[in-house]
């Protein structure tokens, strides 16, 4: 029943038809906590859970160590008042009636604020009686992903803090600090660092032990196995070693940790965690397109996603259809700031690229000064490109409505994914193999099967294909995967988004005990809502007299 009630919980956040994880998951506020907390009581019929009469008993004694188990999670246990909890078990025992009470809301609220963490979301009174119900300390780890990224982390977790805890002390963990004293490290150089990242570069395809005088040079087999490190974490993979490559090689841990842990919260949100057996997600940081048929990967691709000036939203959205040979009406962001300043300075550079529509009539951009039109005239001013192959499209586009004016869609400028560094586009997503993406959409859509697609896309006929079911999609920012090797990377960052939900998280530490105090400041509202009400009822009666 537990494992029930969490997943009809999370199944709630599942079905939010579009989220944007650039509003981080905020604190619970303490008017949620009362609402909860006075319904989780009210089902109890307020019979206390951690106190008997003027004492705690052994589940209220225990709860302090379960909570510690927050550090697993990269959270802070002293955000569940760890600290006071255990001075008033030792030392500060309540005084009176009002405090035993307050002291037993204290410890519901703080589990309530831990199991609503670990959640990704604020539970509500059933699945707090549900943790509360028997073993408190596997109830709670139930809430938590159970996958295997989330796992990697942990253990990468782990592994953070064992090196901050040895640098405290005195005893740095092992690890290579790489400087080749140049600002650029290119193959054929040498140094005496060089067995060094031959060994860091054994699970990439490099020779570990190579003998005598070339130890130290930087050779070319050595060069390749860099590369395969920088595709990976998305740098231009040519094998040179600059201050980019050589900042990923020395990471540090409290570096790693911050990442760490912004990517454990990201994966506790609930739309990442019951998604359906068909479905399409793009992994906005990797540039990686997976399609997944019954719960199973089925197509994977690169992307082209947003620069990091146009960034590629996250949201969820469901995909409807696609539209071959698709036209393209230039959307208002690239209208301002790239099309209306190069009229501005050279009209004549838009001549062969699109369609320029002025006072509803299709004009030579070059018969007109632009500088002399207000900016009413000019924000008026409408591009499009016709189907073809000069199509900014391509001959595919994915049909899925949003907000964001964001699609996947065909390139005309394939070149592009020759790079590793793919965040190259204006915010929507190119798609490496769309007429792959598109028989994967259209598969049980007959009669359109790739055969009869390649045709109309031959043809140069513009075709909106419409699908029976729809499809959902999420577009998800993670900089943290596993390669096809298994192992976790951590990769780069290129929106700079770790950080801020790190600081969030923070942040709503110092929330949560700051809310504590208002929630006990209203103990009577929650354990004896009916004797105050009997009290103001009293007051109000009307004597006979």
């Amino acid at each position: 029943m537990k494992h029930f009630l969490l997943a009809a919980c999370l199944l709630l956040g599942l079905l939010l038809p579009s989220f944007n994880v650039r509003a981080q998951s905020p604190a619970p506020t303490d008017s949620q906590a009362f609402g909860v907390l006075r319904e989780f009581y009210a089902m109890r019929n307020y019979k206390p859970v951690w106190t008997k009469g003027e004492r705690f008993n052994d589940k209220a004694k225990k709860l302090p160590a379960i909570m510690v188990g927050a550090l697993a999670h990269g959270l802070n246990p002293e955000t569940y008042g760890i600290a006071r909890m255990n001075a008033v078990l030792e030392t500060e025992k309540p005084d009176g009636p009002t405090a035993w009470k307050q002291a037993e809301l204290f410890w519901t609220y703080n589990v309530w604020e831990y199991a609503s963490d670990l959640a990704g979301q604020a539970v509500d009174a059933a699945t707090l009686e549900s943790v509360l119900d028997g073993d408190v300390e596997d109830n709670l780890a139930s809430l938590a992903p159970d996958n295997d990224l989330y796992h990697a982390l942990q253990d990468k977790l782990m592994e953070s803090d064992a090196r901050i805890a040895a640098e405290a002390a005195g005893t740095p963990a092992d690890q290579v600090k790489f400087d080749f004293k140049r600002t650029l490290f290119k193959p054929g150089m040498a140094s005496k660092q060089v067995p060094l990242l031959r060994a860091r570069m054994v699970n990439y395809g490099a020779q570990e032990n190579v003998p005598g005088e070339t130890a130290e040079i930087y050779d070319a087999q050595l060069a390749q196995a860099v590369g395969r490190f920088q595709n990976e974490y998305g740098l231009k993979d040519d094998g040179s070693i600059g201050p980019v490559t050589l900042q990923i090689l020395n990471r540090n841990a409290y570096s790693d940790r911050q990442q760490i842990i912004a990517n454990m919260q990201r994966l506790r949100e609930p739309h990442r965690r019951l998604r359906e057996d068909k479905r399409i997600e793009v992994s906005i940081a990797r540039y990686w397109l997976t399609g997944y048929e019954n719960g199973r990967e089925a197509i994977t691709m690169p992307v082209i996603v947003g620069k990091p000036g146009r960034q590629t939203i996250s949201f969820r959205t469901e995909i409807s259809g696609v539209r071959l040979n698709p036209t393209w009406n230039v959307p208002a962001t690239i209208k301002k700031e790239d099309f209306i300043p190069q009229l501005l300075n050279d009209p004549t550079k838009l001549k062969y690229r699109v369609k320029v529509v002025h006072a509803g009539q299709t004009v030579d951009p070059g018969s007109i000064d632009w500088k002399t039109l207000t900016p009413r005239e000019l924000a008026q001013v409408r591009f499009w490109q016709p189907a073809g192959d000069g199509n900014a499209l391509g001959r595919y586009r994915v049909i899925m409505e949003n907000p964001y004016d964001i699609y996947l869609h065909d390139t005309n400028h394939p070149e592009l994914f020759k790079i590793s560094m793919r965040a190259q586009s204006s915010g929507c997503v190119r798609v490496a193999r769309p007429d792959e993406l598109t028989d994967f959409i259209l598969k049980t859509t007959s009669p359109w099967n790739p055969q009869k697609i390649k045709e109309t896309v031959a043809k140069g006929q513009t075709r909106d294909v419409v699908i029976e079911t729809k499809i959902p999609i999420y577009l998800d920012y993670m900089t943290a995967w596993f390669n096809d090797r298994r192992q976790l990377i951590l990769g780069m960052d290129v929106y700079a988004l770790d950080k801020p939900r790190y600081d969030v998280l923070v942040k709503n530490g110092l929330t949560t005990q700051r809310n504590a105090q208002g929630i006990l400041n209203r103990v009577t509202d929650i354990l004896e809502p009916e004797l105050k009400e009997a009290h103001y009822q009293e007051a109000i009666t009307p004597t006979a007299n």
